[in-house]
């Protein structure tokens, strides 16, 4: 209901209507048709506690013996002891949590920055911090038999190397083709490099024993802590070690001999700067061509690096044009603790810990691109173990067939632990899974979005239209593709009056062209409703999906008394009502569902109009005589109208003027001839305003004619009232025109 005003331009909106549809659509989503797995190596870890009496396993260093047996050296620090682990297997070990383990005392005074190598005679060589006498180096060698002396267990010999105050805090052992054994070692009174050798024969030098040899290698800066050793195919020692001050550098010595070496305390070596990024907790190894590679973290950035000799200044990426430098791993604080090793096809290999998660990672190099997990596409990276805080104080060894075998720190059980890992082959399949294309179900036409599987928003009802501009409404429903949900690409829906005149199938509303607004629609905002069934994985098949389209105001009606609904003038229900389909699909177009029972889209009957006119200046007695004015109606529902009419008498400045003075009429008129009397109670006016269509340009009018007869006496000044227009439905009028 609509009330125009005279003069003054005051409107009340009064407007009482039905109507709304609901459409609704299905979307789809995709899944595999091919599988393919190809052959590769994947490495299978197996975790072990080994020893956890007391705060145990830091410092840990890890050999293995020519059956890859694996021995380990270790510290004690709740007794201060350096002590020693070796598989035996079977059940038949001795003082560890592992039964197939030994675990053994070797010096109870203690025992720290251990480092291991073992024998030919799988005989077991550990260097060790001692912190006698402000740090000494010593060196443990298992002889067996009871034979041995200096060490808590007599099967092994003891021996103090360097004792001159603050030495050996970081020491690194390697053994030679003689099974002699070479240590560097940092002395942390002077911030040296040094290198120790046995000699043998009383004939050494530079140590506090006799039988080794000790050398100043650099001494420029705080140089040496965190260093390691290894030994070329000539018993030659090459170094990687820390810079810690002032430089904060990764250097590497290599002893070249003949007093021709460069940048070194001694002339026998040649010290060189690799990268100038950081270079603490490294490790180095050797390739069969005596090239070193280099583990370290890049202190500065938390990232885990690696370096390698290439030669003929060729490198990137280092401070050396010699060296080549990457990063491996930059997912957070990673890189401590690292230990390098090289397998049979001169690859290395890496662990390490990650702070960030408290895990402990392996790397390894597998080149072409064709890595994970890594900064370098080159590496794949990967967790060993992420249970507790774990990964600290690593140490790496490969057996003849390339299995790691790691030694490490559990920090929050202060356990001693051991990971081992084998490369187990995949076999190679493959399997085509033809596609089938997925099915719609259970579709509802509603205004709320619910589904017949469960409304996620409210039970499905009739569309009641809005005046004047649009209402979203929805075809809901389920999809099934046996591929998976996941299959599932697209879906739209068709929303379609059925019944009454010109009844349309879902055959008659499935193009473009037949998408008109007025009984067809096509909707193609689709989504997945997760508060029903979302699509939860590769087993899920089902999922419940809605769509959503704006309907006009003008759609079609179909409820009790509307046109569609009696069609033929008789009375009889013609089961006019609306439905829709779904069509889903993946890579082919899906079988598709309509909704088993249709909905109502009800009846809107509704206007608009002009909001005032004026009659002029008018003396008393006079009338408008054939000059009317006008108020100009629009239809914005979606049935023909009419109107029903009253109003207010018109009050003026001094006195009134009555409500019947104003005449009206649906064409032209003269006043006291042609109209009719306006009346406080609603009438009826014939106006057959007609319902608009999609394919109409502007909605339809119809203009209401009035006059205005003054009294002769009664009244003076500025005179205004109300009068209230009110659309009613034309039960003479079809779809297009009104009788």
């Amino acid at each position: 209901m609509k009330k125009q005003t005279n003069d003054k331009l005051t409107k009340f909106f009064y407007l009482f209507y039905l109507g709304a549809v609901g459409i609704a659509v299905v979307l789809a989503v995709g899944i595999l048709k091919d599988i393919t797995k190809e052959s590769s190596a994947v490495a299978v870890w197996t975790l072990t506690t080994v020893d956890s009496t007391g705060n145990v396993g830091l410092y840990t260093s890890i050999g293995l013996d020519s059956s890859a047996n694996a021995h380990i050296s270790y510290n004690d620090a709740t007794n201060s002891d350096l002590k020693y682990v070796q598989y035996v297997g079977g059940g038949g070990g001795t003082g560890c949590a592992s039964s197939d383990w030994t675990c053994t005392i070797i010096d109870s005074t203690d025992g720290r920055y251990t480092s291991i190598d073992v024998d030919s005679s799988n005989a077991a060589h550990i260097s060790y911090y001692h912190s006698a006498s402000g740090g000494i180096l010593k060196y443990a060698q298992y002889v067996g038999g009871g034979t041995g002396s200096g060490c808590a267990s007599s099967d092994w010999t003891c021996t103090t190397i360097a004792a001159a105050g603050g030495i050996a805090a970081s020491t690194s052992i390697a053994l030679d083709f003689s099974d002699n054994p070479q240590i560097s070692f940092y002395d942390s009174a002077n911030g040296h490099l040094y290198y120790a050798k046995f000699v043998g024969g009383g004939s050494g030098s530079g140590c506090t024993s006799s039988d080794w040899s000790c050398t100043n290698v650099d001494s420029t800066g705080a140089v040496g802590f965190n260093n390691a050793i290894a030994l070329d195919s000539s018993n030659n020692p090459q170094i990687s070690y820390w810079d810690a001050s002032p430089n904060f550098d990764l250097k590497h010595a290599k002893y070249v001999g003949g007093a021709s070496g460069t940048g070194c305390a001694s002339a026998d070596w040649t010290c060189t700067i690799v990268d100038t990024s950081d270079g603490r907790r490294n490790s180095i190894a050797l390739d069969s061509s005596n090239n070193a590679h280099i583990s370290y973290q890049d202190g500065f950035n938390s990232d885990l690096k690696y370096a390698t000799y290439v030669g003929g200044g060729s490198g990137t990426g280092c401070a050396s044009p010699d060296w080549s430098c990457i990063t491996i791993d930059s997912s957070g604080n990673v890189g401590a603790d690292t230990s390098i090793a090289i397998d049979s096809s001169n690859n290395p290999h890496i662990s390490y810990n990650d702070s960030t998660n408290s895990d402990l990672k392996y790397a390894e190099y597998v080149g072409g691109g064709g890595g994970s997990g890594c900064a370098s596409s080159d590496w794949t990276c990967s967790t060993v173990e992420s249970t507790d805080n774990v990964g600290t104080h690593t140490s790496l060894a490969l057996d003849t067939s390339d299995n790691p075998y790691i030694s490490y720190y559990d920090s929050t059980n202060q356990d001693l632990k051991y990971a081992t890992a084998s490369q187990v082959d995949q076999t190679s399949t493959s399997a085509t899974i033809s596609n089938e294309a997925p099915e719609a179900s259970g579709v509802v036409f509603n205004t709320t979005g619910g589904t017949s599987t469960g409304a996620s928003d409210g039970t499905p009802t009739d569309a009641t239209l809005t005046e004047n501009t649009t209402t979203t409404v929805y075809c809901a429903g389920t999809i099934t593709d046996n591929n998976g949900c996941g299959d599932i690409q697209s879906a739209i829906a068709w929303l379609y009056r059925v019944g009454g005149s010109g009844t349309l199938a879902a055959a008659d509303c499935d193009s473009d062209p037949e998408a008109d607004n007025d009984n067809c629609y096509k909707a193609i905002n689709c989504a997945v409703d997760t508060a029903v069934n979302s699509c939860s994985g590769a087993s899920d098949f089902t999922a419940s999906y809605k769509c959503s389209v704006a309907m006009q105001y003008f759609a079609e009606s179909t409820d009790v008394g509307s046109y569609q609904e009696n069609v033929d003038g008789n009375g009889a229900n013609d089961d006019a009502n609306w439905k829709c389909t779904l069509v889903p699909s993946d890579e082919s177009l899906g079988t598709s569902a309509e909704s088993a029972t249709g909905k109502e889209v009800n009846t809107l009957t509704a206007l608009n109009v002009t909001a005032s006119f004026s009659y002029g200046s008018l003396a008393l007695g006079a009338d408008t005589g054939a000059t009317n004015q006008t108020t100009l109606v629009t239809n914005t529902g979606n049935v023909g109208i009419d109107t029903e009419l009253s109003g207010t008498a018109m009050t003026c400045d001094t006195g009134s003027i009555a409500v019947g003075n104003q005449e009206y009429a649906n064409a032209t008129f003269t006043w006291g001839v042609g109209g009719t009397d306006l009346s406080g109670l609603a009438t009826e006016l014939d106006l057959d305003a007609e319902r608009t269509n999609a394919a109409a340009s502007t909605d339809p009018t119809k203009d209401i004619y009035w006059g205005l007869g003054v009294p002769a006496t009664g009244a003076e000044g500025s005179c205004s009232g109300t009068n209230t227009v009110t659309a009613l439905e034309d039960t003479n009028c079809g779809y297009t025109t009104c009788d």
